[in-house]
């Protein structure tokens, strides 16, 4: 009896404070209203910390720049065209990426620089080139560049 009322007063007191760190719409500053305008409709049945992860990225969009802004707006513009296979490569890319030691990322970096470096013409020859291999002599070239220093 006493685990079960102990239990039910927990569960209460955790409800309410849950409660108080969840913010409706319309406590919202006008600012925030704006940027977070495509979440008006379900912003109140958002659970406190995916509001609190919200309003961080709100604050981080608050202090770019014009131009960092218009360069993640484009990017969300094409991701959001994207189909859910493209998307799913993506995400399995950036993973990768994410999996890399810093050494890889540091060689990946300086690889990439060298080919940006190309002349443009240089560049489509190398792209034409990579997509006219098949899967498997592109992953061994992979491999062949994983391997080098």
């Amino acid at each position: 009896m006493i685990k079960q009322i102990l239990y039910i007063t927990l569960l209460s007191f955790s409800s309410l404070v849950i409660a108080e760190d969840s913010l409706s719409w319309q406590e919202l500053s006008e600012k925030q209203q704006r940027i977070l305008k495509p979440m008006a409709d379900k912003w109140d049945e958002l659970p406190a910390d995916k509001q609190a992860k919200l309003l961080k990225g709100v604050q981080r969009w608050d202090k770019l720049s014009p131009e960092k802004r218009a360069r993640l707006k484009k990017r969300f513009k094409y991701w959001k065209s994207l189909n859910p296979e493209q998307k799913q490569r993506l995400r399995k890319r950036h993973q990768r990426l994410k999996d890399l030691t810093p050494e890889q990322r540091k060689r990946l970096k300086k690889r990439i620089e060298k080919f940006r470096s190309l002349p443009i013409e240089e560049r489509r020859a190398l792209r034409k080139k990579w997509h006219n291999l098949s899967p498997s002599e592109r992953k061994a070239l992979r491999q062949q560049f994983s391997s080098d220093r």
